[in-house]
C-alpha cells in the first residue's frame, strides 16, 4: 500500500495546521509549510497509547535540511498549548471570584477548555487534562502555575482557617484585553455562573460523574472525545 497523500489531501492537512497553531508563538518555518515540503505520510503513530496520523515534511532551513514531523491529537483539543490563553484563563476566574482556591480553578479551566470544544471543535488553550483524585486537572499544572508566579502573573497564596490549609489563587495582572475572543470570554462567563456557588469539594464531586474521568485511571489524559457528554444544565 502506498503511504504517498494526494496533493489536495496535503493541502487540507497542511491548512488545518496553520489555522489551529496560528493564535500562538510558533516557528515560521511551520506557518510557511507547503504542499512542496510534504515528505510523506500520513501513517499510524507506532505509540498504541498516542493513536493518530503522522504527517512529515521537509525544509531547507539556511542551507540545512530539516524534517518536520506533525501531527493534530484530540488530547489537546486539536490546539497546541497556548500560553497566553491559558493565563488569561486563569486570571479571568480569579478577578471575578471573590476567593478562588486551587482546585476549583483546575475544574473551572477543564469545563472550560471542554465546553468550548464540544461546541466549536477545538479547545480554548490547548491544554491536556490528566485524571488526578480530586478531579481533572491540566498536565503539569505545579509547572504552569509556578512560571506564572514567576512572571508575575498569578501565584498560589497559603492562608488557614480554622485550622485548614488553603490554596488561594491571587492575580498579580489585570486581565488581558485582547487574548481571548468574545466567544470564548462567553464560555468562561457560563461556566463562572454554572459553579458559582459550587465550593472546591463540590465540584470535584461533580467532576467526578463525568464520563471522562469515570472511564480513565489516575494519571491518564482525558481525552476531548469525551466532552460530547457533558451536558451543564
Amino acid at each position: 500500500m502506498s503511504n504517498q497523500a494526494r496533493a489536495l489531501d496535503i493541502a487540507a492537512f497542511i491548512s488545518e495546521v496553520k489555522r489551529l497553531l496560528s493564535t500562538g508563538k510558533y516557528e515560521n518555518e511551520i506557518l510557511g509549510l507547503t504542499v512542496g515540503d510534504y515528505y510523506k505520510g500520513p501513517k499510524q503513530d507506532l505509540d498504541p497509547n498516542r493513536p493518530g496520523d503522522i504527517w512529515e515534511f521537509e525544509k531547507d532551513i539556511n542551507g540545512t535540511q530539516f524534517y518536520v514531523k506533525v501531527k493534530i491529537t484530540k488530547e489537546n483539543g486539536y490546539r497546541a498549548f497556548d500560553y497566553d490563553k491559558f493565563c488569561a484563563m486563569v486570571l479571568f476566574f480569579a478577578h471575578k471570584s471573590t476567593e478562588l482556591l486551587k482546585t476549583k480553578l483546575m475544574k473551572l479551566l477543564n469545563y472550560s477548555d471542554m465546553i468550548f470544544y464540544k461546541e466549536n471543535g477545538i479547545s480554548i488553550s490547548g491544554a491536556r487534562y490528566a485524571h488526578l483524585p480530586y478531579g481533572p486537572v491540566p498536565e503539569n499544572f505545579d509547572i504552569l502555575l509556578g512560571t506564572m508566579a514567576a512572571d508575575h502573573i498569578a501565584h498560589i497564596e497559603v492562608v488557614y482557617d480554622n485550622g485548614y490549609e488553603k490554596h488561594q489563587v491571587i492575580a498579580e495582572e489585570d486581565m488581558p484585553e485582547d487574548v481571548l475572543s468574545k466567544e470564548e470570554l462567553a464560555v468562561l462567563n457560563r461556566i463562572y455562573y454554572k459553579f458559582v456557588s459550587f465550593g472546591s469539594a463540590d465540584i470535584s464531586n461533580y467532576s467526578h460523574k463525568e464520563k471522562g474521568y469515570m472511564e480513565t485511571q489516575k494519571g491518564e489524559i482525558i481525552s476531548y472525545s469525551y466532552a460530547k457528554y457533558i451536558e451543564l444544565n
